[in-house]
């Protein structure tokens, strides 16, 4: 790797700086251009159009919390608690980490109680086994 200390880049070292500066100075248009008119127009009418999502109801929401005997709190042990707890697979809308424990959703109130009625529940983890349990809702 050469350094800029000798004659000959500090010859070429200013025109290859402002072929630079002039290069970025094209790829932008001018605030009064307008094609700037029209593309900021275009930014603005994707803002204001915005897609409004809907936060799930409460009720919808079961926490379990990271137990103090774990480790850390891997998807793997989560679908180990999914197996033991019976409930349609076709109600649990997603999960999340939350705080280092597990925000489960559902589509619905009543899929959300059912699973949370079954908890809480023995998960052997390795040679441990840990006690689940519900959590606060966060």
């Amino acid at each position: 790797m050469r350094f800029l200390t000798s004659n000959t880049n500090k010859k070429t070292c200013p025109r290859i700086f402002s072929e630079m500066v002039s290069v970025q100075d094209t790829a932008l248009p001018s605030l009064n251009s307008k094609i700037a008119r029209i593309y900021f127009a275009n930014i603005s009418s994707i803002v204001s159009h915005t897609i409004t999502i809907q936060a799930p109801a409460l009720d919808c929401q079961v926490y379990i919390p990271h137990l103090s005997s774990l480790t850390s709190f891997m998807d793997a042990t989560l679908d180990s608690l999914l197996d033991l707890v019976e409930f349609d697979k076709e109600n649990m809308e997603e999960y999340e980490h939350r705080f280092s424990g597990k925000l489960i959703t559902f589509n619905n109130p009543e899929a959300a109680k059912s699973f949370s009625d079954q908890l809480p529940v023995d998960v052997i983890v390795g040679k441990k086994t840990h006690h689940f349990h519900l959590g606060p809702p966060q």
